[in-house]
């Protein structure tokens, strides 16, 4: 679908509007709360009346920014990013995107690693209060465990806070967010419909620190961090702590997966080639909190492409790549993947090459699929269902309803640079749907317990349609928002009975067919089955198994009115004894039927 930027009427709240534009068939891509993003969606999908509430405005060209003033700041800034993209890469593709710099000694600086000091894993907020979407089975820390759902960007951009060196300019922030932009909506498409990616955008500009940044060591990241996040409330014993309860918030505030950080600190091309002194002009902590990155450096693989390619390639540490052009092996990730040991390979995390993502990085992002059923791993897994027995067994209701429950089951997460060891198992497949059937019939709906199919543990009632009387097995099914159907139904066998009989006293009982319980109940070796028939005529009793299918003739010939009884000895046609379980009696006259259930023990 065509690329799109969208500005949302002032009411319309933009996770609404997200979650419609997917039902749609669209899909958001980076998002500007709260009235502005960059979306995939074709006409047809822009003209759904549901969508046509919230929006106000869409273009898929450059926008005249003058005309939208009305809009607000927030707006107009969004237009101009929008703008600065498109320029950015239709030159890219007019230009070729990789810069052949294969050549250059580059000296293979690693540009990510582990956080220098531990995290504190105590007295840690209780996330799952606050925000729906954290991935199930994660904790504070788990910020960006695999590249897949929504994330939460957190965006700064550092200068100097006295004298005008390394002062952010407007046409400098534009640029440099439109690479931002560029590089998220990458991501975005590179990864597909199978990724489900958005990421939500909170933007920071002309943050002020009491010092040079761009001139000191890019290891110093943590120092200017820390007095940007004291200075606007965020708590915490470091930096590493203040920036994990910010980016916990904004992925609170947008109730997103994921969430980290991109910090982009102002920097001029010809004052060392826009290194930070001691060389360096990216870095990115696997498991975030933050990307640490100069603002241009002429030094950097595919410098061209700046502005995207190296937020691109650092949102990858984020979410636990490794490095293509070092020449050695890493495993990591979710799925502890290895990169490639080749330094020539065409990838993102190798010169920073935004056309292409290679598949050891995808791997280790967790988007390897082995058995191509367009599921990335972590997700593609068959949801887990439970169905609680109905009670009363046998019933004369014709529309019994079931209850039962619906489950995502996770894989195990082998992340050895994961921020908690052992790591946590999670997922961001929720269950969207369950279903029940009767008898190997057609699936019909079930309904959630708490109104809709959009969690990861469902509750939920489903009532069958109108019955027969006889023996009937109920199964169900649940389906998860990536597209898995449970693997193994679970399933109920119910006797429905018609009308309800008083098996007390059958000798009493008269114009109606009547099939008592078997005595003893349950049985071991033998029970004696009474019934009665209102009139004379032709009767068959016989056993069933709970799949339905006979076991045991115990009569079928012509019977006077009134009661009769039969033996059981507890064995099939064939005088083999039956294994302990739940059978059924039924009792068949020429005008109507009756079921009881029969238990065997051994």
């Amino acid at each position: 679908m065509p690329r799109t930027f969208v500005i949302l009427e002032p009411e319309s709240k933009v996770q609404d509007f997200v979650s419609g534009l997917r039902a749609a068939g669209g899909h958001a891509s980076v998002v500007y709360p709260p009235h502005a993003a960059v979306i995939y969606a074709d006409d047809d999908v822009l003209g759904r009346a549901n969508l046509r509430v919230w929006i106000a405005e869409s273009h898929r060209s450059p926008i005249d920014v003058s005309i939208l003033a009305r809009h607000g700041d927030d707006v107009q800034r969004a237009a101009s990013v929008w703008n600065a993209a498109l320029e950015l890469t239709s030159h890219a593709e007019a230009h070729g995107d990789l810069e052949d710099r294969s050549n250059v000694a580059h000296g293979f600086v690693p540009d990510a690693g582990p956080r220098p000091i531990a995290l504190n894993k105590s007295n840690v907020p209780d996330r799952t209060a606050v925000s729906d979407n954290l991935p199930l089975g994660a904790q504070y820390y788990d910020t960006s465990e695999f590249m897949a759902g929504s994330t939460a960007v957190g965006v700064w951009l550092i200068e100097t806070a006295s004298g005008f060196a390394y002062d952010w300019t407007p046409a400098e922030e534009t640029q440099t967010l439109a690479g931002v932009q560029a590089a998220l909506d990458n991501w975005v498409s590179k990864g597909g419909i199978a990724t489900f990616l958005t990421f939500y955008l909170d933007i920071h500009t002309q943050v002020p620190v009491n010092g040079v940044p761009i001139e000191n060591p890019i290891s110093w990241d943590q120092i200017w961090m820390d007095e940007v996040l004291t200075n606007v409330g965020w708590p915490g014993a470091n930096a590493f702590e203040k920036a994990f309860a910010y980016n916990t918030s904004i992925r609170d505030a947008f109730d997103t997966n994921w969430c980290g950080s991109i910090v982009i600190v102002d920097s001029d091309p010809s004052v060392n080639q826009g290194l930070f002194q001691g060389g360096g002009y990216a870095w990115a902590y696997y498991g975030g909190p933050w990307v640490y990155m100069s603002r241009y450096s002429t030094w950097a693989f595919n410098s061209p492409r700046y502005w995207d390619a190296v937020p691109m390639h650092e949102m990858g540490h984020i979410f636990m790549d490794s490095d293509e052009y070092d020449g050695f092996q890493q495993f990591q990730g979710y799925l502890n993947a290895p990169d490639t040991q080749s330094p020539s390979v065409q990838c993102i995390m190798n010169q920073n090459d935004p056309s292409r993502v290679c598949q050891p990085t995808r791997n280790q992002l967790g988007w390897r699929d082995l058995n191509g059923n367009f599921i990335i791993e972590p997700l593609d897994t068959a949801p887990a269902a439970t169905l609680a027995p109905h009670l009363p067994d046998p019933t004369s209701n014709p529309t019994p309803t079931w209850s039962g429950t619906a489950s995502i089951v996770t894989i195990p997460n082998q992340n050895l640079v994961s921020n908690y060891l052992p790591p946590h198992a999670m997922s961001i497949a929720t269950i969207d749907l369950v279903e029940g059937r009767v008898d190997g019939g057609a699936w019909t709906t079930a309904v959630a317990t708490d109104g809709a199919f959009d969690d990861y543990n469902e509750a939920f009632t489903w009532t069958a349609p109108p019955l027969a009387d006889g023996v009937h097995v109920v199964e169900a099914r649940a389906h998860t928002s990536v597209g898995r159907y449970t693997a193994a139904f679970p399933s109920d066998t119910i006797v429905v009975t018609g009308s309800p009989v008083d098996v007390q006293d059958l000798s009493t009982q008269s114009g109606q067919l009547a099939l008592a319980p078997s005595s003893p109940s349950p049985m071991r070796d033998s029970a004696v089955l009474r019934f009665t028939l209102p009139v004379a005529g032709h009767a068959r009793l016989a056993i069933y198994g709970a799949d339905g299918s006979r076991v045991r003739m115990l009569m079928d010939r012509e019977l006077p009115a009134g009661p009769s009884s039969v033996v059981f000895d507890g064995r099939d046609d064939h005088g083999r004894e039956l294994a302990a379980g739940v059978y059924f009696g039924r009792l068949e006259s020429l005008q109507e039927s009756r079921t009881r259930k029969l238990v065997v023990i051994r």
